[in-house]
């Protein structure tokens, strides 16, 4: 509970923050309970012996370089590929949002299959499997 409240508090606040759809205190006081929630969420993990959210997993320093910069580009992809384009479709060529939607999805499906199955042993032996220390 503490941890839905939490992040639910703290990403709506800082969401609607420059929308100016709600007053400015129901902005603060969102984000100061998500705030406060999270806090007493920490607390909680660390004394309990199997926590919904760990945070200890991203104290590795093999996660800290690889998810951090990946999770960066994960969300940018997504905003681009899942909202802009079919948006970029509906808005500048008049596609309907079934068509646009399909194809968006057909292509990247196509491609995440077509880079399983055949590109993927080749890159593997080419550049080798990433070593960490």
């Amino acid at each position: 509970m503490l941890a839905g409240i939490g992040l639910g508090g703290i990403a709506f606040g800082l969401s609607i923050a420059g929308l100016n759809l709600v007053p400015w205190t129901v902005v603060i006081s969102l984000v100061a309970i998500g705030t406060i929630s999270m806090t007493l969420y920490v607390i909680h993990a660390r004394r309990t012996a199997s926590p919904v959210l760990d945070f200890a997993l991203l104290a590795a320093a093999d996660d800290a370089r690889q998810h951090h910069p990946a999770a960066f580009c994960s969300v940018s992809a997504s905003a681009r590929c899942r909202f802009l384009l079919p948006l970029l479709m509906q808005v500048g060529f008049g596609l309907s949002p079934l068509r646009s939607r399909a194809g968006d999805v057909l292509h990247r499906r196509s491609a995440a299959m077509g880079m399983k199955n055949a590109w993927r042993r080749r890159i593997i032996r080419t550049f080798g499997f990433p070593q960490t220390s």
